[in-house]
């Protein structure tokens, strides 16, 4: 299977120096769609395309049913249309500007980009992205789409386990699903770190920065972040973090403010490790703004506000 490729010279940047240290240590709404199942049985890229739009009305239309049954044979053995559902249980609209050029990955695998993805979930205001890829895989007589996003909340809960053993297995899944899945590389990079496969890891992060939406790489640099700390380099941890913060100011509809809280927790601890305490203080008085019921970033806080009593009060900057 062929790796996702890079389309820019900067992409790789965290991940060389990863790698190094580890080496070292648009439609509206329609009707059900009609297309018959002799065009998704087409083997050329007409018949892929004809069944990316199939999927693309189906997910206008809510009808999850309809998009659970125009998935790849593999994602549908994978998980249960009730999976599939909970993942998107909180969409109440989903749009899109156009479809581009697809890009012929593998024999049998073909990506399309969807250019324009706009969507509304329950008690959030409408998100749009610029370019946003969907992977289609030619099995069992047809095409079917590559979603590998509803194993994400199966993996999570193997690593809150601490069951580092299927949570490798889930993101193999995701990975056979859709190769060119970034969450599904991000799940495989924290199974490898957790095994102590560090160089292993830093290429998975490579992997799911290179395919990452823009708008979520901060998903994917807090990834390094832990990495480069848990490689003893905590300037280069703090780098990444930074990057996170800063994806996630340019992009502040696409985060919660937990993830933002966990960024800046993240990064006040690396700081007492570079002995920045009063930026550190900083970081988790933010942090507590935004997520409030964070336990270790009241004690952490706490223990700042202490150890920082001879510069003064630390004000919050703005989230």
């Amino acid at each position: 299977m062929r790796r996702p490729s890079a389309r820019s010279g900067s992409v790789a940047r965290w991940a060389v120096l990863a790698l190094a240290l580890a080496l070292f240590a648009g439609g509206c709404q329609g009707r059900r769609d009609p297309t018959p199942a002799a065009a998704l049985g087409d083997p050329s890229l007409q018949g892929a395309r004809a069944a990316l739009e199939a999927y693309l009305q189906a997910r206008r239309s809510l009808d999850w049913a309809r998009v659970y049954e125009l998935l790849s044979a593999r994602a549908r053995k994978a998980y249960r249309l009730e999976d599939l559902k909970a993942f998107f249980e909180s969409y109440v609209a989903y749009g899109y500007r156009e479809v581009g050029e697809p890009r012929e990955e593998d024999p049998g695998w073909v990506r399309f980009p969807v250019r324009g993805v706009r969507w509304e979930l329950e008690g959030a205001p409408p998100l749009e992205g610029r370019e946003w890829w969907v992977t289609l895989r030619y099995e069992e007589g047809r095409w079917g789409v590559g979603l590998a996003d509803p194993l994400v909340e199966r993996a999570r809960e193997a690593a809150r386990r601490g069951d580092v053993a299927t949570l490798g297995q889930v993101a193999d899944t995701m990975l056979a699903i859709d190769p060119w899945s970034y969450r599904a590389h991000v799940q495989k990079a924290q199974a490898l770190a957790f095994g102590g496969q560090r160089e292993a890891a830093a290429v998975e992060l490579d992997q799911a920065y290179r395919v990452v939406p823009e708008e979520l790489r901060g998903e994917v640099l807090i990834q390094f972040g832990n990495l480069f700390r848990a490689l003893g380099q905590p300037p280069l941890a703090a780098r990444a973090y930074r990057d996170a913060l800063a994806s996630v100011d340019r992009y502040p509809d696409f985060y919660s403010a937990s993830f933002a809280a966990a960024v800046r927790l993240s990064l006040a601890q690396v700081q007492i490790l570079t002995g920045d305490l009063e930026g550190a203080a900083r970081e988790a008085a933010v942090a507590l703004v935004l997520d409030p019921g964070d336990v270790v970033g009241n004690l952490l806080a706490v223990d700042l506000a202490v150890l920082t009593e001879q510069v003064g009060p630390v004000a919050p900057a703005a989230p």
